[in-house]
């Protein structure tokens, strides 16, 4: 396996050098996984692109009704994960669609005693209930993963 280096700046960010962008065939927007060996004396990280992944709301159509884009793969087909939290997107998308697909969302929080669960409902007049279940569905998996992180 050939080495090849990479500086950090002053910000923690590094350019991935050219040779492993074109390994990885990695272009604009692509999303990488950073896998961290675990162990006390290891310092190996690896890296990887992480693979489209068919969008789980519209299941690879892009449409969520009838002609209606889904609003999360934005009619891709391939779910698209940038770097908002799953709060910010669903308050995004819920602010831009609220006119159209009449889309609402509430977030209530959920305590323990040793640990705090949000619970994501939403609500549409528009859209079928089973599409309004998938995209709560999706919010509350990506919520419960960024809570554990």
């Amino acid at each position: 396996m050939k080495s090849v280096k990479a500086t950090l700046t002053v910000k923690g960010q590094v350019t991935i050098p050219k040779v492993v962008r074109e390994h990885l065939q990695l272009k604009n927007g692509d999303v990488l996984l950073f896998d961290i060996k675990k162990g006390e004396e290891s310092k190996e990280v690896f890296i990887k692109k992480e693979e489209n992944r068919e969008c789980c709301v519209c299941q690879g159509s892009g449409k969520m009704a009838s002609k209606v884009p889904c609003v999360i793969c934005e009619g891709s087909g391939v779910e698209k994960r940038g770097t908002e939290t799953a709060v910010y997107t669903l308050s995004r998308l819920t602010n831009k669609y609220k006119k159209d697909l009449g889309l609402n969302y509430q977030i209530t929080s959920l305590e323990d005693g040793e640990s705090t669960k949000m619970l994501i409902r939403l609500s549409s007049d528009q859209l079928p209930q089973e599409t309004v279940q998938a995209l709560e569905k999706y919010f509350q998996i990506r919520i419960d993963e960024e809570m554990v992180e």
